[in-house]
């Protein structure tokens, strides 16, 4: 497959996926293979706020990234997926971007990634 143009991705938020959740965790075993983890996200992502990166031409979802809000300054990104076809190809940076500058916007202060760390923005 060959990667997406830096142009023909597109954030959407607003929306929950998981079905596009689950496609995208099972295709990454390596790093989500407990099953009752990814039955976990998938259940999580029904709710919590979701960035989804979308192939504007095939409008497949590319990759995803799901929030939790811990409170008005502090918020985490509860797991994150690019479809391993398109990994090193700048899906991630863009969802981690789009999260920030909302984040941002919306006067959240910390963001932390689940079991990594914390950073102040």
């Amino acid at each position: 497959m060959s990667p997406p143009a830096s142009g023909s991705v597109e954030v959407v938020t607003g929306r929950q996926d998981p079905v596009a959740v689950e496609r995208l965790l099972r295709a990454l075993p390596d790093w989500f293979g407990i099953e009752e983890s990814v039955q976990q996200y998938v259940e999580d992502s029904r709710t919590k706020p979701t960035y989804l990166a979308v192939d504007r031409t095939s409008s497949d979802v590319l990759g995803v990234l799901v929030v939790t809000a811990h409170s008005a300054q502090s918020a985490e990104i509860h797991v994150m997926a690019v479809t391993p076809d398109h990994h090193r190809q700048g899906i991630g940076r863009i969802l981690v971007t789009a999260f920030e500058t909302d984040m941002a916007a919306a006067g959240v202060r910390v963001l932390q990634v689940e079991d990594s760390g914390t950073v102040a923005i």
